[in-house]
């Protein structure tokens, strides 16, 4: 079944190679590789129709082949399904509308390809040598585990170790080579004519291999096409972790799970201790001996690390972890400096979140490993990280502004500035290793923060389920924020308009047209916030010096309906469009109780209330009536006689009688009817604006004397 895997592997590969080719006639002629190493090759997979041209008669030789090409090409050739895409984008850098998007969604599905960290796919970004020959390498289906240890490229350090094995592959199948001066340039962009020379080379490989393979037959019935092993295959061990049943050694057959395990031939049920290192500044890799099941990932309460300032230990923030291959990658929120250890340990707190691998072996628990960002030559480490951080900016530089998806311009200017600082102590002849570590330093933080810059989708977020709106009466919405009350609101009472959960800015809009202007930080209107109506001979919106009005109808009733709609645009795309329902209120507040205690009144409505004008101390006033009846009252004088609370949004306003207001509201010494108050409020009222009508609390009468014995 191995040989037979191998074979559709490689008719696979076949297929993704045939994808490169354009249309392609057998005359075609290329003026412009006379000069390449790779010109046979190139005139090869032309006569084949693998690859072709780029128009023009040229086939740019030294040209690039971008990630996001790449993908498509991987997602075509393998027929990969492009329509079953996920609701949200896996990528910042690949929204829904990317052309890309669907064959990216699909291939990475498919397990074919991974990110490059920080949510970002990379687009735009060439492939790196590395890549090719990974790409390549898995295409063939080779084993090529371990074989990084036989690399003598000058700079095999540098290769990622995810990759270090699939090079040394690719170097003993010749489909790739090292550079004259005995280094392999792991980072450096794989050019159409390398790409088209170990394409040539990997199909006479492919060959090989297909010719070599010879695959069972695949009669049915008997079973007899396959040799059996003479010995089954254990089965996959239980994922215990820790219980007192099991352990997580290897041992014996003694498990009280049970199982057909030969208790005279130990099983190994866990991963042997893995290896730390850093693959970047702001990068640990922990690797392992066989390959990780990517369907079980730690979280970062699984994984700590901390760092130490002198003796003090603090936690290092990790911004995420993924699996590949044998490696668990965490990245983390900031770069570290070279040569500061770290510890790190790692204990799952959920068994679906243990590390293991593919045979379904557990890792075993560690605490407090470390591993430091180390270099061998500080100076070839410094004109690496200024390499990146030039390649980062070059491509960076026709996507500069203020929207989503692009780099502010101060941020460009910033890592330009740190690029110039590094290349001035690259240059310095005399400067100390301290100071080249250093330099690498600041400009590995300054890479982290110019990636971070990059501007992410605007989230629009609906607040409000609806707006009350008293018939014949308006509100003003305002840009900013404000009390809650009836005329005048916030807009971000209605909408938020944020970034990676901080709100953004809104102005009202200077031109034309009942709308709020989207600004960035630097003052630059870059969006619009548009309000309208449903239907305008119920609810009319117009805008005003300080914000814009929502006038109700007099003719509306509470069964009207209407909503107000707010569309939001960023650089004249439409982000979202929100649908507000309007809910016309023409009914008073009403009393749900009313109590009297020793001096203290409570009154609670139906429903919560809010200052709708100006709240003055007259906002609530109180009159004793001394048998109960309005006609004849006592007004009282608020702050002397009494004092009052509630809160905008609450349904509860409380009266409290000072002695002054307690000592003119005494009973009459005849009873001549029941003592009240009554309470009458003036700019407060419901969410609509409508005011209760005014409350008559009764005074309790005082127990009556006990009978004499």
């Amino acid at each position: 079944m191995k040989n037979q895997k191998l074979v559709i592997k490689v008719m696979t590969t076949a297929a993704l190679l045939s994808a490169l080719a354009l249309p392609v006639s057998a005359a075609t002629t290329l003026s412009d590789i006379d000069g390449s190493y790779a010109k046979n090759a190139i005139q090869e997979l032309v006569e084949k129709g693998i690859i072709n041209g780029k128009g023009d008669g040229k086939f740019d030789p030294t040209g690039k082949i971008e990630r996001q090409d790449f993908a498509i090409i991987l997602a075509k050739a393998l027929n990969l399904d492009t329509q079953s895409v996920p609701p949200t984008a896996t990528f910042s850098d690949v929204p829904e509308p990317h052309y890309a998007f669907a064959y990216i969604e699909a291939a990475v599905k498919a397990g074919l390809i991974n990110g490059v960290g920080d949510g970002k796919f990379g687009t735009g970004a060439n492939l790196s040598r590395q890549d090719m020959a990974v790409l390549f390498v898995r295409a063939l289906g080779v084993d090529a585990t371990g074989k990084g240890a036989e690399l003598k490229f000058s700079d095999a350090s540098k290769i990622a170790d995810y990759a270090k094995d699939a090079v040394a592959a690719a170097v003993e199948l010749g489909l790739i080579s090292g550079n004259t001066n005995g280094t392999f340039n792991p980072s450096g962009n794989a050019e159409r004519q390398a790409v088209a020379q170990v394409a040539a080379k990997f199909i006479k490989k492919a060959e090989e291999l297909k010719n070599q393979a010879t695959p069972p037959s695949e009669e049915t019935g008997t079973g007899s096409a396959t040799t059996q092993p003479q010995t089954p295959a254990p089965t996959t061990p239980p994922a215990n972790t820790g219980n007192s049943g099991g352990g997580s050694s290897s041992g014996g057959g003694s498990n009280s799970g049970g199982g057909s395990t030969n208790p005279g031939t130990p099983v190994e049920t866990e991963l042997a201790q893995p290896t730390l290192s850093f693959s970047n500044a702001d990068t640990i890799v922990i690797t392992y001996s066989e390959t990780l099941d990517t369907t079980h990932v730690p979280t970062t309460e699984d994984i700590k690390i901390t760092g130490k300032d002198g003796n003090e230990p603090f936690p290092i923030s990790i911004r995420n972890i993924s699996i590949e291959g044998k490696s668990v990658f965490v990245k983390l929120a900031h770069p570290q400096p070279l040569d500061e250890e770290v510890e790190i340990s790692y204990k799952p707190l959920e068994t679906t979140r243990a590390i293991r691998g593919t045979s379904g072996k557990l890792s075993p628990e560690f605490s407090n490993k470390k591993v430091a960002l180390q270099t061998e030559d500080p100076r070839m480490q410094l004109s690496q990280v200024i390499e990146q951080a030039q390649a980062l900016l070059s491509s960076a530089e026709g996507n500069i502004g203020n929207t989503t998806g692009k780099y502010p311009y101060d941020a460009f200017q910033t890592l330009g500035n740190a690029i110039a600082t590094a290349i001035e102590t690259q240059q310095d002849s005399m400067a100390a290793e301290g100071q080249i570590k250093e330099a690498i330093n600041m400009l590995n933080q300054s890479l982290v923060e110019f990636e971070d810059s990059l501007i992410q989708p605007l989230e629009v977020i609906q607040v409000a389920n609806e707006i009350a709106l008293k018939p014949g009466s308006s509100i003003s919405i305002v840009a900013s924020d404000s009390e809650y009350t009836y005329s005048k609101q916030s807009i971000k009472d209605y909408i938020r308009l944020q970034r990676a959960g901080e709100n953004q800015n809104v102005q009202l809009a200077t031109g034309e047209g009942s709308a709020f202007e989207l600004l960035a930080s630097d003052g630059e209107t870059i969006g619009r916030i548009e309000l309208s109506s449903s239907d305008s001979q119920l609810v009319n919106v117009i805008k005003q010096s300080d914000g814009i009005s929502i006038l109700a109808a007099e003719s509306a009733t509470e069964q009207s309906q209407a909503d107000l709609t707010f569309t939001v645009t960023e650089a004249g795309t439409i982000v979202k469009v929100v649908n507000i329902p309007v809910r016309f209120d023409n009914t008073k507040p009403t009393v749900t109780s009313a109590t009297y205690d020793n001096g203290t009144m409570t009154v609670t409505m139906n429903e919560p209330l809010y200052n709708i004008g100006f709240l003055s101390p007259g906002s609530i006033a109180v009159n004793y009536l001394p048998d109960g009846n309005p006609i004849f009252s006592i007004p009282l004088a608020v702050t002397t006689d009494y004092t009052f609370s509630y809160n905008n949004g609450e349904n509860t306003i409380r009266v409290e009688l000072t002695p002054e207001g307690i000592a003119k509201s005494r009973p009459f010494p005849l009873p001549i009817g029941v003592p009240s108050f009554q309470i009458t409020f003036s700019n407060i009222g419901d969410i609509a604006g409508n005011q209760p009508d005014p409350v008559v609390i009764r005074v309790p009468a005082p127990p009556l004397p006990e009978p004499l014995s």
